[in-house]
């Protein structure tokens, strides 16, 4: 089950705002609606008691509530295209309404921060923010206020009767129709006295890549293998036809994402990997998984097959694989010795049947029977990581030669690997061996989890653990001797998910009382 950075950050304000008694008494999130002139926060909820102006003084409050983006009034425009994805410098019609702290969004494709308004014209801003990928954008295209993970503070005597809480600064003024539409009831959490989103973020974005769970990694001779790259370039068509990344759990084998490929009316259009280099009289193992389209009749025929082939100005196949057209994943796997002559191929996943539709999972291995050093990927940095060698054997096989049913197979230890390190090189770490048995090799590593770049960015790692360490962290921090307390209990949570790490492990003895 994943979790976003914001689910996990609601958590943690829970946790620490115990320890400030005017933000214990807020619910984390809180409902509140934004004034028309962006200058106040409502919330009836926190209208209890005697009314103290200073209740709230300086504290950090954020929306959390992710709705559409709103427009100006009026209405801001680029005033010049944006022709890169790393210049800062942004020109917009105008930037009256503009303020620094502002996320502004751009034709629904990229967020950014506004870090200065540089004149009437002219802002800074960070690019790709809350998890969004930095894009080039056409003049003139619409910019919009997106308060989706703003931050603002309470002024000084900023809490009136009625639950209005005063703010700088201020959200985008904009027509009452648009707030009073998509903001009439906004979630915001606020933060416990002395605590800043950007601290928490950052203490928990340490957790998470000092924090490793076990991962299962191919080496291969293909490039972007596990296709972690998510880039297309990678796997150019072949041909005609169209490919694109799937993220659909039912269309993974391993990994995050898969090749779907639909191949044009003609047959033999595709996708094929990039090539790699060989030696004449090498021999290659190659393991592929393939699943054809769920929706297509069982009865269609042939739809896929698998092309281990020469790249050479005279490229010719070197081994086809056939009538591949079963709906559950397959594992294309086969041995075949590299011809005379030949010192490139690639793999080719093409269409045998009209407009078929077959997915690629990862891995896509390639290895070699003799030494190779297979790149790792840029998260191993560490010997120690690997934790296991591991044969992968094919077991079941499918109604067609060289292919064999998923997961079938039976997997057994090896040891028989070694590495390659040089911190200061372009690829810093390599794993070396010899494949001279018959079944492919995969690694099972201890892989640090990915930091959280946007509110809405997810991950897999255990939420209360996320939570109880950063909390932990952050009160070890600032002295306070019940960060014990919750590093025990986040310890508790790493064992169970069998969670590696540096800072998992307690080397402090604790009193029965602190454990608990």
């Amino acid at each position: 089950m994943s979790s976003t950075r914001l689910e996990i950050e609601q958590e943690i304000v829970r946790i620490l705002a115990q320890l400030d008694p005017e933000a214990s008494m807020v619910p984390v999130p809180f409902n509140g609606s934004i004034a028309t002139d962006g200058a106040t926060i409502t919330a009836p909820y926190l209208d209890r008691g005697t009314i103290n102006a200073n209740r709230y003084d300086g504290r950090i409050i954020k929306v959390a509530e992710d709705a559409a983006a709103v427009d100006y009034a009026p209405a801001v425009t680029l005033g010049a295209a944006i022709t890169d994805t790393t210049g800062t410098t942004v020109t917009v019609s105008s930037s009256t309404d503009i303020r620094v702290g502002h996320i502004i969004e751009v034709t629904a494709a990229e967020k950014m921060l506004v870090r200065a308004i540089v004149s009437g014209t002219s802002i800074t801003v960070t690019r790709g923010y809350q998890g969004t990928t930095a894009q080039t954008h056409l003049n003139a295209a619409t910019v919009k206020y997106d308060p989706f993970g703003f931050t603002t503070g309470v002024d000084n005597g900023g809490f009136a009767a009625g639950g209005v809480i005063t703010i700088s600064p201020n959200f985008a003024s904009v027509t009452g129709t648009e707030i009073g539409s998509l903001y009439g009831a906004g979630s915001f959490i606020m933060y416990p006295k002395g605590i800043v989103p950007e601290y928490i973020i950052a203490r928990m974005n340490a957790v998470l890549r000092n924090t490793s769970r076990p991962h299962l990694w191919f080496p291969s001779l293909v490039p972007d293998s596990d296709m972690s790259s998510a880039d297309l370039a990678n796997w150019p068509l072949v041909s005609s036809g169209t490919r694109v990344f799937t993220t659909t759990a039912a269309s993974i084998l391993y990994g995050e994402r898969a090749l779907a490929i639909t191949a044009a009316a003609s047959i033999g259009s595709g996708a094929e990997s990039l090539a790699w280099p060989v030696t004449e009289g090498e021999q290659m193992i190659v393991l592929v998984p393939i699943k054809n389209n769920p929706v297509a009749d069982a009865t269609a025929g042939t739809i896929a097959k698998v092309v281990l082939r020469r790249v050479t100005t005279t490229a010719a196949d070197i081994k086809s694989v056939t009538n591949l057209n079963e709906r559950l994943y397959t594992d294309v796997f086969f041995r075949e010795t590299i011809p005379d002559g030949c010192q490139m191929v690639n793999l080719q996943f093409l269409s045998a049947a009209a407009s078929a539709l077959f997915i690629i999972s990862p891995h896509v291995v390639v290895q070699s029977d003799r030494r190779r050093w297979y790149s790792v990927p840029s998260w191993w940095t560490r010997e120690s990581q690997l934790k296991e060698l591991v044969v992968w054997q094919p077991d079941y096989s499918s109604d067609e030669p060289d292919s064999y049913i998923s997961l079938s197979q039976g997997q057994y230890a090896v040891k028989n690997a070694d590495f390659l390190r040089s911190d200061i090189d372009i690829t810093p770490m390599r794993i070396g061996f010899a494949n001279q048995g018959s079944y492919p090799v995969g690694c099972i590593v201890q892989r640090p989890f990915a930091e959280l770049g946007g509110d809405s960015t997810t991950t897999v790692a255990d939420k209360d653990y996320v939570a109880f360490k950063t909390v932990s962290n952050i009160l070890r921090d600032r002295q306070d001797q019940a960060w014990k307390h919750w590093a025990a209990r986040a310890s508790v949570r790493a064992k169970m998910f069998k969670y590696g790490g540096r800072e998992i492990d307690m080397r402090e003895n604790l009193t029965y009382a602190e454990s608990y």
